[in-house]
């Protein structure tokens, strides 16, 4: 028991005491008076029974009426106590409540991130067995990121002599590959779809993992096919999380 409430106790014990011991003075003070008086004191030397109910009610009324207000006190005593302890109940079920609801909240925003994580590192595999899905020709050198170089060299040999009009024969050179690049940007289109669309924090952290999976010639046919027609969403969310921020400039044929 804290220190309050014994305090509270002591104090609604001292309002009955003190009731207690104003009525017994007003029930004792008749009898001291009588006791005290100088001569006898004899029922028969009063006039009549009324005048001893006078007497009486006049030695002790007042006491009583003193007697009554204490206990009222005690009594208010005692259930200002008790509504306070029911305020401090409801007050604990109030900060219970608060916590259990803070509880649910960090679980189920734990269980979303675990939900999109798993997501989103399945679709990173996806990507990782798409990328090694890629066959350019034949041999193993044309397999995997290696097939996206040798992409790339095919790419001039399409342009030819057209390098001022490169952006614009990108669209063709896709049409030409669709089948070894088209599911592939098509994924990499979905996985940044999925990370705007998400109420994940630190979208950031899930775009630099995407980054780091992305080879340098990945980021040149990305760069071009992000500014090509095919690219209706791509184009724009590349632009948005600056997906080619390690693109090597220096390979774009324009720049030949």
């Amino acid at each position: 028991m804290s220190k309050k409430e014994n305090d509270s106790k002591h104090i609604s014990r001292g309002w009955f005491f003190a009731g207690s011991l104003v009525a017994a003075l007003a029930l004792a003070t008749p009898f001291v008076i009588m006791l005290l008086s100088s001569r006898g004191f004899n029922v028969k030397d009063l006039s009549s029974l009324g005048a001893v109910g006078d007497f009486f009610g006049g030695s002790t009324i007042g006491l009583l009426s003193i007697a009554s207000i204490l206990f009222i006190i005690h009594t208010i005593s005692i259930q200002s106590k008790e509504l306070s302890m029911q305020r401090e109940e409801l007050e604990l079920t109030r900060n219970e409540m608060k916590r259990t609801r803070e509880e649910y909240e960090v679980t189920n925003e734990t269980m979303k991130l675990q939900q999109f994580e798993s997501t989103f590192f399945n679709m990173m595999l996806l990507l990782d067995n798409i990328v090694k899905s890629i066959s350019v020709g034949s041999g193993d050198e044309n397999v995997g990121r290696k097939g996206f170089f040798q992409l790339y060299n095919y790419f001039p040999i399409h342009v030819q002599d057209n390098a001022e009009k490169v952006l614009s024969e990108y669209h063709d050179f896709y049409k030409d590959n669709q089948s070894d690049l088209g599911h592939y940007f098509s994924h990499i289109t979905s996985v940044l779809k999925f990370i705007d669309n998400s109420d994940v924090k630190n979208k950031d952290v899930y775009i630099d993992i995407l980054k780091s999976q992305l080879s340098t010639y990945e980021l040149v046919h990305l760069y071009y096919f992000s500014n090509s027609d095919y690219a209706i969403e791509l184009g724009p969310l590349s632009q948005k999380y600056d997906l080619l921020q390690n693109l090597d400039s220096s390979l774009l044929f324009e720049n030949l």
